[in-house]
């Protein structure tokens, strides 16, 4: 499987381009650390100047500038939407998604002005393709249409784009394998879930693996060639590329092999009816749909064509060839791009701090935190929560009550003052008796029972939160909130800051009740420990610290 991966990806830039797509009028090329445009007689257009640049698409094309930020410029190489932005995705279906620092996903039109802005509760998001765009909430994954409406709910663990009108989906099954089929626009599952890996629909049919050979299956889920190879592409036209052992060859719709497996590597046929491979002596070179050699090996690397051109590579430099083979752009460029993006979904750099405070704070009010106060007892907070485990207090998982995408596995622990009473358990002896001179039954103590008390009352109670992405970066602000809120809340001063050498602070307040440490100076967790002012410190029980 390894070596299956290997392969894939080594392959990717010639086997997964949507070639259809690709507007290579102007080409991204890189010279040294900067990015430009040059025609396709080599001639620079646009000089290089970006940190990375992308492939034109509605006659815009997406570049990032040397601070790091992203925008789009026109094919006079002059800025059309200021770069702005932390990341972009190109332009697809007329809109393009974005995200600013610290702001929710959007997505903008050719004007730069905004057409869709995400709610804060969609984590990710990816291109508009035949109308619908993936988004990401709680870790599962839908679509949503132009207006932003929820067309298909999150429920999915993977999803690929709308083509061909269905989508490729993976749902996890009892043993955490994810299970692949397929989805119409309307959300139905038109193939069910169940096969090991899946590719998307394109020209009909889908590749998909079962245990591990690949084969393709129609619009109605059946088998049109059954699984055989090791992989496989997409039908670009009449023909897809195939793995058999080490080597790869092609086959026609009917599964028929039309190429026997004789090459290293091999990409998709072209509109042109050449296909790149590589041959065992690790050269590139193209072959037509009979499978001869139209142009021989002779690169270090090669592209599928487009437009009638592609790129090569000969002594770590890239240049362009025409169908001929004819070198018409010397090699001289470090790399070349056909990408409108970098395609990866697009996070969202929103923090939604007040929301993460009212999920801490929920239940807090003048006389206590999250529900607990100096008069709650075991039995209290037994109905509340899971507490008792075998006449032990454990730690009290809090995943059925914080629900937040920035905190996992937060539990609680808690003390309680004289939760348990012991009472001597004796059992009758027969004991010498000198006065007597024989033996008599007295009772002698054996040991200790010992009985819950459900009226002991909390003494300490401490929470943990672990806090991921976004949230541990701004754990500082998130503890500042929430010491902002107490203190309005209690209506008490300031209690002293403790700046922690790993990044992390320390503060304190003090109510008549109790008194509260917020504290995220270990690691990734925020803690907030509450110790209330009836503590008997003499007789405290601790739970077993683990989470």
């Amino acid at each position: 499987m390894k070596k299956l991966l290997l392969i894939i990806i080594a392959f990717f830039a010639v086997s997964c381009h949507k070639k259809d797509s690709v507007n290579l009028k102007l080409i991204p090329v890189k010279s040294s650390d900067y990015w430009g445009y040059i025609d396709n007689n080599g001639k620079i257009i646009i000089n290089p100047q970006f940190a990375a640049a992308f492939t034109f698409n509605d006659g815009l094309a997406l570049v990032q500038n040397s601070e790091g930020k992203f925008g789009f410029i026109g094919e006079d190489g002059k800025y059309v939407i200021n770069a702005v932005y932390k990341t972009a995705h190109g332009f697809s279906d007329g809109l393009a998604l974005v995200v600013r620092d610290s702001s929710q996903l959007e997505y903008i039109g050719k004007d730069g002005k905004t057409v869709l802005n995400l709610p804060a509760q969609i984590d990710e998001a990816n291109s508009f393709s035949d109308g619908l765009a993936p988004v990401k909430s709680k870790a599962l994954y839908g679509f949503i249409d132009k207006s932003g409406k929820m067309i298909i709910p999150c429920k999915f663990n993977t999803v690929g784009p709308f083509n061909d009108g269905m989508a490729m989906v993976s749902i996890w099954d009892k043993n955490n394998r994810a299970k692949y089929g397929y989805i119409n626009k309307n959300g139905d599952q038109i193939v069910p879930v169940q096969f090991d890996y899946a590719l998307n629909f394109k020209n009909g049919l889908a590749a998909v693996m079962s245990g591990k050979q690949y084969g393709f299956i129609d619009a109605k889920g059946n088998y049109v060639i059954n699984p055989q190879f090791e992989w496989v592409s997409n039908f670009d036209g009449d023909y897809a590329s195939i793995q058999q052992g080490n080597l790869f060859g092609f086959i026609d719709k009917s599964g028929k092999i039309i190429i026997n497996p004789q090459f290293k590597s091999s990409s998709s046929f072209a509109d042109n009816g050449y296909a790149a491979v590589q041959s065992t002596d690790n050269k590139y070179g193209y072959v037509d749909e009979k499978g001869g050699y139209q142009i021989n090996p002779q690169f270090d690397y090669s592209s599928s064509f487009y437009n009638d051109i592609a790129f090569v590579k000969i002594a770590n430099k890239y240049g362009l060839i025409d169908k001929a083979g004819k070198i018409v752009v010397n090699p001289q460029f470090d790399e070349i791009s056909v990408d409108k993006d970098n395609g990866l979904d697009v996070q969202s750099d929103f923090l939604d701090i007040k929301a993460i405070v009212d999920v801490i704070l929920k239940g807090s009010t003048k006389n206590g935190f999250f529900g607990i106060n100096a008069t709650s007892t075991y039995e209290t907070l037994n109905k509340e929560f899971p507490v008792m485990t075998s006449n032990t207090v454990s730690n009290v998982s809090l995943n059925e009550i914080i629900s937040n995408r920035y905190i996992e596995r937060p539990f609680l622990n808690l003390n309680f003052n004289n939760l348990f009473t012991y009472t001597n358990t004796t059992t009758n002896q027969q004991v010498y008796n000198p006065a007597s001179g024989g033996y008599v039954s007295q009772p002698v103590v054996t040991g200790q029972q010992a009985s819950l008390n459900p009226n002991a009352q909390v003494s300490l109670a401490t929470f943990n939160y672990y806090l991921k992405d976004l949230a541990f970066k701004r754990r500082n602000d998130i503890l500042n909130a929430i010491y902002n809120r107490l203190k309005v809340l209690w209506n008490v001063q300031d209690g002293p800051l403790t700046d922690s050498t790993g990044g992390g602070i320390m503060r304190t307040l003090k109510t008549n009740d109790f008194v509260i440490i917020l504290d995220d100076t270990n690691q990734n967790q925020l803690i907030i420990s509450i110790t209330f002012n009836n503590a008997n410190t003499n007789n405290i029980t601790m739970a077993d610290e683990n989470g």
